[in-house]
């Protein structure tokens, strides 16, 4: 007996229109998705529309995270060697480097009250 799976891919506008990139982790705030394309953080608000690119860098960024309130993202990135923490502001920003522990780092979480960001680290 053969097992049929469908697969309903929608795919997200690119610059170059053709609907088709590297899009990963995405992490959705109340009115805001954002998402890794090509190691970048991009925001598209959550109803649709046109993303923003919020970093541009050549290093590789993962695990954008929300703050509860939505005011900030925490990101690992590879700005100055192995990955590290770095905060920045949900509308745009330099990275803040929060961590030096270069190793590598995934965002967990943050906690209920936003003070304090939860993450693991081979460190």
């Amino acid at each position: 007996m053969k097992s049929k799976t469908k697969f309903s891919k929608k795919l997200l506008p690119t610059l170059d229109g053709t609907g088709q990139g590297y899009f990963t982790q995405p992490t959705i705030s109340n009115k805001q998705i954002i998402f890794v394309c090509e190691n970048d953080l991009w925001q598209v608000p959550l109803e649709g529309g046109r993303a923003q690119r919020l970093t541009s860098s050549r290093s590789e960024t993962h695990s954008p995270v929300y703050s509860p309130n939505g005011q900030w993202i925490a990101c690992c990135t590879m700005e100055e060697g192995e990955h590290d923490v770095y905060l920045m502001e949900s509308s745009g920003g330099p990275l803040q480097r929060l961590t030096w522990l270069n190793s590598v780092t995934h965002i967990v979480g943050w906690s209920h009250d936003g003070q304090y960001i939860w993450f693991r680290s081979t460190h």
